[in-house]
């Protein structure tokens, strides 16, 4: 997990400095407004006016463009930064089970609620870099009685720990000016997705069996104003992006009392779509605060709670049952203009 935390970062930090260095600086500048009371859609902009970013950027329509990015134009940074808080949504595959096969314990049933991580993002001129991280997704359970875990009964107190640890980092193009309300891009994603699912059976640990996926791929998308007015501190963007990616999947399983361990490993084609809505307010001409929705869908990995009929200690066996996984919550976080 620890190698995928600094591939990621590495990633993320090579795309920056590569975005420092993409283009030679320009002057900035904003179109001159209309005059009061004249917004003519043949108005035409006049000569650049040297005032710096941070200046006149809520004076309001220039040409048809309102405040927020159109006056960071050409060469100006926007840096993101802020947390999350996702939840996981899984099917409910069987973990424990009873005599007859019927669920007593599924995936879906180890609910993390709400887990908090970070993101940060960076974008100048048509460039743009992301990452985000949450780390801390884990839910437990236990129930008394007998079951079934793994191919083998038991009785007594049986307990379940579920642990998931998500990466991501994306470097982006935009292929239309930072001043457009609405801007496609195109880019390659990194996603690292490592879960763990531990059985404890009357307090001791018996049984660790793991999954990690690491997904490499290009993806697509739109980024825009859903709602914005001039004259208006307040705005609503959103995002839609969708990529198919090369996944290299891997499942373990350890018997923690012998040490016996079971591995299988598997290359396939995964797909992830992401959507997202942000609202903001320009506190002043440089700082926006944030908040809004993440939808997050991965298609093809690997997911601990659904390798529970695939892996069987008993008979030294092991294969990689693949599903889909949804990942959502809010976004906290403010925006720096310069």
């Amino acid at each position: 997990m620890t190698n995928r935390k600094l591939l990621s970062s590495c990633i993320a930090l090579l795309a920056l400095a590569g975005i420092a260095q993409a283009e030679a600086p320009h002057d900035h500048f904003i179109e001159q407004p209309a005059p009061p009371g004249e917004i003519d859609p043949s108005y035409g902009p006049s000569a650049p006016i040297d005032i710096g970013c941070s200046t006149g950027c809520t004076s309001g329509c220039s040409t048809g463009c309102c405040s927020q990015t159109c006056c960071c134009a050409p060469d100006c940074w926007q840096v993101y930064a802020g947390a999350m808080f996702l939840s996981r949504d899984y099917d409910n595959a069987p973990i424990f089970t009873d005599a007859g096969g019927n669920t007593i314990v599924g995936a879906d049933d180890l609910d993390s609620g709400l887990s908090p991580g970070f993101e940060l993002s960076a974008r100048r001129n048509n460039w743009e870099v992301r990452y985000f991280q949450v780390d801390s997704m884990s839910a437990t359970t236990e129930m008394e009685g007998v079951g079934n875990f793994l191919g083998g009964g038991f009785a007594g107190v049986a307990g379940l720990s579920y642990d998931t640890e998500i990466y991501n980092a994306e470097v982006n193009y935009f292929y239309n000016p930072p001043s457009d309300m609405l801007r496609a891009f195109a880019g390659f994603r990194y996603i690292g997705l490592d879960e763990e699912l531990g059985f404890q059976l009357n307090g001791a640990n018996l049984d660790r069996l793991t999954t990690d996926n690491d997904l490499y791929g290009f993806q697509v998308g739109v980024d825009g104003a859903l709602w914005r007015k001039c004259n208006s501190r307040f705005y609503v963007n959103g995002v839609a992006k969708a990529g198919v990616y090369y996944a290299d999947t891997e499942v373990h399983n350890t018997v923690l009392d012998t040490n016996q361990q079971l591995d299988d490993n598997s290359d396939r084609v995964a797909f992830v779509g992401e959507i997202g809505v942000t609202a903001g307010y320009e506190v002043t001409n440089w700082l926006a605060l944030e908040a809004g929705y993440q939808f997050l869908w991965l298609d093809g990995v690997a997911l601990a709670g659904e390798q529970a009929s695939s892996v069987n200690p008993f008979t030294q066996t092991a294969s990689i049952n693949h599903g889909d996984a949804i990942y959502h919550g809010l976004r906290l976080g403010a925006t720096a203009r310069w």
